[in-house]
């Protein structure tokens, strides 16, 4: 299952709008899916989760050796939505290291510090380290 379509909504429930507006809705879904399946446990140890990105680099379709990064952000899945910003789960992973969900979160925070900042970085690295550009 994707996570961006956790919630099964189904097409009635985008009664037109642009791209933007159905993400909304079923960001909502998904959230409230979310929060129902964790109702029964009870602490935050129970309730952690991460944001993960994988990265893979080829240098042809065919490449033997491609290279993989990849980044985790941890944090702990809230009771209710916190913030504004982001999108998706962003209202709910609460990043204890910052005392903000990432949705409370300013952009350039966010992405110097994420997990797609994380595989970023890596890749950089492997990028210069292997292929030698």
């Amino acid at each position: 299952m994707h996570s961006a379509v956790f919630a099964q909504v189904p097409p009635s429930a985008f009664s037109g709008g642009d791209r933007e507006a159905r993400r909304r809705v079923q960001d909502a879904a998904n959230n409230e899916l979310l929060l129902a399946r964790l109702s029964s446990h009870g602490g935050s140890a129970a309730r952690g989760a991460w944001f993960a990105c994988t990265l893979v680099a080829l240098r042809h379709a065919a490449d033997p050796e491609p290279l993989v990064a990849t980044g985790r952000w941890p944090g702990t899945v809230l009771a209710a939505p916190r913030g504004a910003g982001g999108f998706g789960y962003d209202p709910l992973l609460f990043i204890p290291a910052l005392g903000a969900t990432v949705a409370e979160l300013p952009a350039e925070v966010k992405n110097r510090v994420s997990h797609r900042a994380e595989a970023a970085r890596a890749m950089r690295l492997l990028i210069e380290q292997v292929w030698r550009p």
